[in-house]
Order: C-alpha cells, then structure tokens, then sequence
C-alpha cells in the first residue's frame, strides 16, 4: 500500500497484548500461539508436580496455566472451531492427568475434573460468555 511518498507493508499477522489478529479473522496463529506456551508450561509443571505439594500445585496450575489459556478467552474464544477448542481442552486434561497421577488414563476426562476440581476449557468459556453476557445487559 501506498501512502504519500512512502510505502506500507501489511502482515499477515499482528500481535496486541498477547493476542495474535490475523487479516482474516481467524484465530489459527493465536491457538497455535497460546498451545506453544502451555505446552511449556506443561513440562515446567511436571517438573514442580514432584516438589511442591497438592495445594500449592492447584494454586500454580491455575495462576500458571489456566490463566495463560484464557487470557483475553472473550476476544477470541467464541470464534474458535471444533477443532481448536478440542485442542484447548485436550492441554488441560493433559495437566489434569499430571495433577491427579492418572498416567495409565484410567480417569475419563470428566472425573478427572471432578477429582482436581477444575473446569474444562469449555466450561470455563461457556461461564467468561455468560459473566460476559450479563454485564451487557
């Protein structure tokens, strides 16, 4: 693009506060983003799942990981496909399973939140929507 005497490059992608815009509108570059981070936090909280105990792991799964998984989740969550939000679900059984030693998956996804007392990825969007949705009335 031209603009008086100088010239403009457009990105494909552009990052604001975390959130990864692509000039499409889809969230291909952000998920991939944001599952490259957990995928890190993962193998840190593994590491700390032999140290630290039950308490502080909760405590650090949530401050870590959820709140990394869902940052700004009202921007973009809603607009996610079938297979994307699987992704994001499929990162937290993963930690999950570390949290309650289910290394065999004898636990379904299901009790392995009841067990931990943590959400889904799609439970906690569909709460972010309904908080969401309440303020805007």
């Amino acid at each position: 693009m031209i603009v008086g005497d100088g010239f403009i490059r457009s990105k494909d992608n552009i990052t604001v506060l975390g959130i990864t815009f692509n000039k499409n509108l889809s969230w291909n570059a952000h998920v991939a983003n944001v599952i490259k981070k957990a995928n890190s936090i993962t193998y840190s909280l593994r590491m700390l799942n032999l140290i630290l105990p039950r308490s502080l792991h909760r405590q650090v799964i949530h401050c870590h990981f959820l709140s990394n998984l869902t940052y700004a989740s009202s921007v973009w969550a809603g607009c996610l496909k079938v297979t994307e939000l699987r992704r994001f679900n499929t990162m937290v059984f993963k930690i999950l399973r570390q949290y309650c030693f289910d290394f065999t998956r004898s636990f379904s996804n299901r009790e392995l939140c009841a067990r931990s007392n943590i959400r889904s990825f799609t439970s906690l969007r569909v709460i972010n929507d309904t908080i969401h949705a309440a303020w805007a009335v």
